[in-house]
């Protein structure tokens, strides 16, 4: 694939793994059905600072439970009609989760499994797949889920609104050209310009979940399990979600309500009749611990503290990475939940195991003089992070606390975040990265695809020494972990923790299953009982 220059917010989410050249449909034969292939070995965040290969917290919360009841999911974030099915925020991903549907699933413990998808096949070098649809999908509005319409979908969500800066996983294939076609009615063929045996796992990034436009319908229509009606208006501020009757997994419940207060502090939800609410904070946990009558629930590990530090932000040799290795999030954050954690994907995989990384260079779209860059103060003595995400406010600071008096953390907004990562403007930036795949390779491409200096690091690291520089000319055909540890070593990645979020439950609850990026789907939630769902 040629090293085109491509506009870095819309076309560039991640870089191809050009050198994965695997034989057929995960080990497959050609043409036959095959559910993908086995996931890498991976491992997570023990209870007790160690490593443990099985995800905690993942079937917590399954079990039978009984049909009917009226429920309510408090939400402290925006959720908008114009940006369905593609989640911009945690509250929205939330939500299109059970109103939009993904060709293929991926649970919490990285089980591949069908959605809009029953069954699909490829060719030997797994480069061209075919994706058979479920029979009978049908929109809300009684129209068929056809292949032209997930097409039709993906076109559209490839294309990123102003001022959204989201990685979507569209540089594996491009919807809008040829490689994307319905042969018919109910199959849809993708063609990648070389082999990859994860596709299946890829489709369940929650950015290619599928909808339509229809007119006189507020909300772009879906196939979930939950469904809205064509007047159902934006949430004022109750969303009201109804079983979806030509679902496979049709819930039980009689209604789901999500309540939309975005900004308010989720301790001020305590007096509104909530089943459910997700929290990060701390002090919102300790509230609901104290008044009683909840059920507090820690959900698994889902979010990665990286830090970043670019070669021209002129950072002082080694001054991030010793201060991140005097962190210990365990008793340095208050606000989150959060342990160390060595690695630079979540879950941890090892980065030699990841093939080599190539694809277009990323290119930012847009100069530091468009935004707050261009007044803000930063330097190589400087962190930066989303002020949005408390967790990575108390990170941060905390951060330039151990690197010493003369070192600041800065908040900014997520667009100049990636712009003062793409720029390099300083010295280092944190980043709270919430996993979209199950595969710490697909993770590892998309991370590098966020900057262009990234990229080149990762594909061609400069040589130091004389024998470096005469074995740089290999290094496009050795694995890229081997680029990946250099930066390690070098504190240019520096990941420096991983957190996780707590649900907090009004009575007795079950059927609640996680998603992959711990994103809970409700079709079976009800009330605990002895009856299986």
């Amino acid at each position: 694939m040629s090293a085109k220059r491509i506009p870095y917010g819309c076309a560039v989410a991640a870089l191809l793994l050009a050198s994965l050249r695997l034989a057929g449909c995960g080990g497959g034969s050609p043409g036959v059905e095959t559910g993908g292939r086995e996931p890498e070995p991976v491992s997570w965040p023990g209870a007790g600072g160690g490593l443990v290969t099985e995800r905690p917290g993942c079937a917590d919360l399954e079990g039978p439970s009984l049909p009917g009841g009226d429920f309510v999911f408090a939400l402290a974030d925006s959720v908008r009609p114009d940006r369905a099915p593609v989640p911009r925020n945690a509250a929205e991903r939330i939500v299109f989760a059970q109103l939009y549907e993904t060709l293929t699933l991926t649970d919490c413990d990285g089980t591949l499994r069908p959605g809009l998808a029953t069954h699909w096949s490829c060719t030997a070098d797994s480069s061209v797949w075919v994706f058979a649809l479920r029979e009978g999908a049908m929109f809300w509005d009684g129209t068929p889920v056809t292949a032209g319409a997930v097409r039709a979908s993906w076109c559209a969500g490839a294309v990123c609104p102003t001022g959204q800066r989201r990685l979507p996983p569209w540089s594996w294939f491009d919807p809008r050209a040829e490689s994307v076609q319905a042969l018919d009615a109910r199959r849809l063929q993708i063609t990648l310009p070389e082999s990859h045996t994860d596709l299946p796992r890829l489709l369940a990034h929650p950015d290619l979940a599928v909808a339509a436009v229809r007119p006189g319908w507020t909300w772009p229509v879906g196939s979930g399990p939950a469904r809205l009606r064509s007047t159902t208006p934006p949430p004022l501020p109750d969303l009201v979600c109804l079983p979806n009757p030509q679902h496979p997994e049709m819930p039980r419940w009689r209604s789901l309500v999500f309540d939309v207060r975005p900004g308010r502090d989720l301790r001020d939800l305590a007096d509104l009749p909530a089943d459910l609410l997700i929290t990060r904070r701390r002090e919102a946990v300790d509230y609901y611990r104290q008044s009683g009558g909840r059920q507090l629930v820690i959900l698994p590990w889902d979010r990665l503290y990286l830090v970043l530090c670019p070669p021209e932000g002129k950072a002082p040799p080694g001054l991030w990475l010793r201060a991140a290795g005097r962190l210990e999030p365990q008793r340095d954050l208050t606000t989150v939940d959060a342990a160390a954690w060595p690695a630079p994907t979540l879950p941890g995989g090892e980065p030699t195991g990841c093939p080599q990384l190539s694809g277009p260079v990323a290119v930012p779209d847009r100069a530091p003089a468009d935004s707050e860059l261009a007044t803000a103060i930063l330097d190589g003595r400087t962190v930066v992070f989303d002020r949005a995400d408390p967790g990575s406010a108390e990170i941060a600071r905390r951060l330039a606390a151990l690197a010493g008096t003369d070192a600041t953390a800065r908040g900014l907004s997520a667009d100049d975040l990636e712009l003062a990562l793409s720029w390099q403007s300083t010295g280092a930036c944190l980043l709270a990265i919430d996993p979209g795949f199950a595969n710490p390779c697909l993770q590892l491409a998309t991370l590098t695809g966020r900057a262009g200096w990234l990229q080149r690091l990762i594909l061609d690291p400069p040589p130091r020494t004389a024998r470096e520089s005469l074995a740089s000319a290999e290094q496009k055909d050795r694995p890229a972990g081997a680029a990946v540890d250099r930066l390690l070593r070098d504190g240019v990645l520096v990941p420096v923790a991983a957190g996780r979020r707590w649900l907090v439950i009004r009575g007795d609850l079950a059927g609640i299953r996680l998603a992959h990026d711990g994103t809970p789907l409700l079709s079976g939630l009800g009330r605990a009982g002895e009856t299986a769902p």
